[in-house]
């Protein structure tokens, strides 16, 4: 009984860990933009973890299948230009399918068209009342009337 104890209870101790960390998510988007960024961390948080699990993968079956206990002997791939353009290429790949949807949310930022709010720029005369700037006014923040 106490083995199983024993062995159930790093399982129990990750199962808590992941029951945690779903509170530790982005909160809800409200804006259109927030949403297309949210979705965006969501892509990118599933393109590593694919290449996370796809890469362990590969690394755990070749260390298990060509040990040297089974009677595999190591190769060498040094200097091996198709080999080294292949790693090269896929990881460019994967960069510029990343890059795509993070420039259109970017771009997406920058604009400006249609707004969600409009600030309104005011200032505050000698009696305490907030007025709307006049044109002429150029200082940054509340202004007292009468001050520079």
């Amino acid at each position: 009984m106490s083995r199983l104890v024993t062995a159930a209870a790093p399982f129990a101790v990750a199962l808590h860990s992941g029951l945690a960390a779903a509170q530790h998510n982005l909160p809800p988007p409200v804006t259109p933009v927030a949403r297309e960024i949210y979705d965006l961390h969501l892509l990118m948080l599933g393109i590593c973890a694919v290449i996370f699990v796809g890469v362990f993968s590969v690394m755990f079956y070749s260390i298990y299948a060509h040990r040297k206990s089974v009677g595999h002997k190591a190769e060498q791939f040094h200097e091996n230009t198709t080999v080294e353009i292949i790693w090269t290429i896929i990881p460019l790949f994967i960069l510029i399918g990343m890059a795509w949807p993070a420039t259109k949310g970017i771009l997406a930022l920058k604009d400006t068209s249609n707004p969600d709010l409009i600030p309104r720029s005011t200032w505050t005369n000698k009696e305490g009342g907030r007025e709307p700037r006049p044109a002429g006014r150029r200082e940054v923040g509340p202004q007292v009337a009468g001050q520079k």
